[in-house]
């Protein structure tokens, strides 16, 4: 378990067990480094893990909502929105670091049920 601090930290450095990082030492080709756990196709990397899959919805919900994005949701390039979430520069950087944090246990204790 991380702290919150910690999960973003490694979001930031690829210091993960996504499947765009597992899949580069397994030689896995990027495209094929498919989440296992939404099952759209989608690659699972950082911006899919923080603002697309489905097993975090919820948490993401109550992210965009306290950071007051959820309105401003659709205006944003998902560069942007990506960049702010995951930034320290917002005013509710501890917010989003809890949010990544808890998402990142969700998907760890995901990771050990599978095995």
């Amino acid at each position: 378990k991380f702290n919150p601090r910690g999960a973003m930290t490694k979001l930031r450095i690829s210091d993960h067990s996504l499947q765009i990082e597992v899949g580069r030492y397994s030689r896995t080709p990027p495209n094929d480094r498919i989440c296992t756990f939404c099952n759209n196709g989608y690659v699972e990397n950082e911006v899919h893990f923080v603002l697309d899959c489905k097993l975090y919805a919820d948490m993401r919900k109550a992210l965009l909502t306290s950071l007051q994005l959820d309105q401003k949701y659709v205006r944003l390039t998902r560069t942007d929105l990506f960049t702010h979430v995951m930034s320290y520069k917002n005013s509710k950087s501890t917010t989003s670091m809890i949010c990544v944090n808890e998402s990142y246990d969700v998907y760890i204790n995901r990771l050990v049920s599978l095995e």
